[in-house]
Parts: C-alpha cells; structure tokens; sequence
C-alpha cells in the first residue's frame, strides 16, 4: 500500500425485486415494478461497467443478487415480456420527439430519452436477455464480486425454526452455485438483519462476511470502520451511516438536489387527466386496466418543496453528479484519514 492510502472503501449494491411473476397474458403492475427495475438501474449498470473496462478504468464493485431476482431474470418469458416493454419505451419515446419538437425547456430531454431506450434495447438485444450471464461474465473480468442474499429475502431474527433459518441460507447458496458455478463469499442479511443464530450456518456454508446496520456494532461498542470478526469466523461489515446518508437521504443527501429529475412528476400522470386526445395518446402505454402508472418519461426536477416543478435539464443534472461525485470521493478521502 502506497502511503498516502489511508484505507478502503467498499462499495457495495444490493439487487432485489420481490417474485412477482403472474400467468396473466396481461402486464401487471407488479411486473411494472420488476421491469423499471431492470431498465433503470441494472441495464445502465452493466452498461456502465462495460464503459469502464472498454475504457481500461480499474473498478471494484460487490453486488448481491436476491434468489427472487435471479428466478426473474432466468424467465424466459419475463424476458420476453421485458423485450416487449423496453420496445414499446423506444415506440413511446419517438412519439414523445414528435410530441415535443421544438419545445425549449422539454424537447431535448425527449431526445435524449429516444437515445437512452434505444441504447438499452440494443444492449438487451446483444445480451439475448440474459442478464444473469453477463453478470457471471463481469465477475470473471474481476472487477465485480457477486454475492447471495436469503432465500426469500425474510427478515432472519424472525425466523425461529432453526431448520427454516438453515433452510433461507442454503437454499440462497444453492441457486447461487447453479447460476455462476460456485459459492459465494459472502451474503447480504435482508433488511441487514443479524442473529447470533445464523453464525453455525454461515460457517457450515462457507459464507465468510456479511452486512449489517451500523447500530449492530453500536449495541456492542466496536466501531464501524472496520469489520468485526464474529465467533464463528465470519466478518461483519456494518454499513457507513455518513456515506449512506450522501446518496440515499432525501432531506440531507444528493438525491434532494433541486437540478436533479423529479420521480414523481411522469407523464403516466401528467398527460390526459380530463381524457380526450391526451389519453387516448398515453393509454397503450399504462396498464392494460387504464390504471396510470409511471412510464419512465419526467420532464420535471426536484426544484424544491410543493407541486410546482422547474423543468429538468439533463446537462445541468449531469454538471451536479459529476460535483457530487468530486464531494463523495473527498468525504470518503477525509473519513479515512480520521
């Protein structure tokens, strides 16, 4: 280690998406939940780190992957379905230029959302809809780490029956070991939730390190800058409340910033609330039922407090990540040096 590193920081992704697979022939909402999942956060990150080693930037990132998630992203037809969506996204996205041409504030976000979708498309298509052997494919390349989470992603301290709590780990392990040919090192505790009596199965599994929340080493007295070393071996890490507070908190953290896009402003609910032409042009695009739902399309930022809602500008978005980006690092920088 050089000297001027003072320690490290590990940056860590929990993937989980509640099973929610249905034999209807129509969408769901729940399905909605799980394909927003999918292209707004598991797309661009494989996108993302393809960037990166294309570029030749050495990363590091630990992801765990739910046995829920993994039986989703295996569907063969959720992946179909998935196909089917991330298309009528690109078809909605080019009715949304046309709509838009020419408006100042609106008119190069909808540019930019035609881009993005069809980006995406285009990278689903590559993969064949297989997600999971890409994920297998960027741990080879060693700059990811994939570890497992409990079966069913049950809160562990509430189960009781210690064939049921073995029963959550092993069978996480197992599907693990069937999706990317061996076990994994570590896993994420759903809801960071510990008990002593999960430490014979995490030995007797080979789990070697889990999550908690900060306030487990609290109720003990260690600090948090460091693992903790458990009876049974395995390591603790509890997660950095400063750090999450930075990319989580809505009140104090970097997703309350006025330049970035308002989620809760999307033409799903904007667009055609007195019916007519509006709905009728928005109508294929929500639920089969008619019920609204987000579609993805948000032409607003945070601005502030209230309803009334500034226009997002993507240019000005990407300018205050990238000075977050700058303020996260320097705090991580600074934290270690304390």
């Amino acid at each position: 280690m050089s000297s001027n590193v003072h320690g490290y920081v590990a940056l860590l992704l929990h993937a989980h998406i509640p099973y929610v697979r249905h034999h209807k022939a129509e969408i769901t909402l729940e399905e909605r939940w799980f394909f927003e999942a999918v292209v707004d956060s598991y797309l661009p990150l494989i996108e993302m780190m393809d960037r990166l080693l294309e570029e030749g930037v050495p990363f590091a990132l630990t992801l765990s992957l739910s046995p829920p998630l993994l039986a989703m992203l295996e569907d063969t037809g959720l992946q179909k379905r998935l196909r089917k969506h991330l298309a009528s996204l690109c078809e909605l996205s080019q009715r949304e230029v046309i709509r838009l041409w020419g408006h100042a504030d609106f008119g190069p976000t909808a540019r930019l959302y035609a881009d993005h979708y069809h980006r995406l498309l285009a990278l689903y298509d590559r993969l064949r809809g297989d997600l999971i052997g890409k994920f297998r494919s960027l741990r080879s390349s060693g700059c990811l780490e994939l570890i497992t989470c409990a079966a069913t992603h049950a809160f562990l301290p509430l189960v009781k029956n210690d064939a049921a709590l073995r029963a959550q780990l092993e069978a996480a392990v197992q599907e693990f070991r069937r999706h990317f040919g061996s076990a994994p090192a570590g896993i994420w505790l759903p809801e960071c939730g510990y008990t002593p009596a999960l430490e014979p199965h995490l030995q007797a599994l080979g789990l070697r390190y889990f999550v908690v929340d900060a306030h487990a080493f609290a109720a003990s007295g260690a600090s948090t800058s460091y693992p903790l070393r458990t009876p049974n071996g395995a390591c603790a890490y509890a997660r950095d409340l400063e750090a999450g507070a930075q990319v989580w908190s809505a009140e104090s953290g970097y997703p309350s910033d006025p330049d970035y896009r308002e989620y809760y402003r999307d033409i799903g609910f904007d667009l055609g609330r007195s019916g007519g032409a509006e709905w009728e042009y928005l109508k294929p695009y929500v639920l089969p039922d008619g019920a609204r739902v987000h579609t993805g399309f948000k032409y607003h930022r945070v601005t502030g407090m209230g309803d009334a809602k500034a226009p997002y500008h993507p240019a000005l978005a990407a300018q205050k990540a990238q000075q977050h980006a700058e303020h996260f690092v320097a705090s991580r920088v600074a934290q270690l040096r304390r």
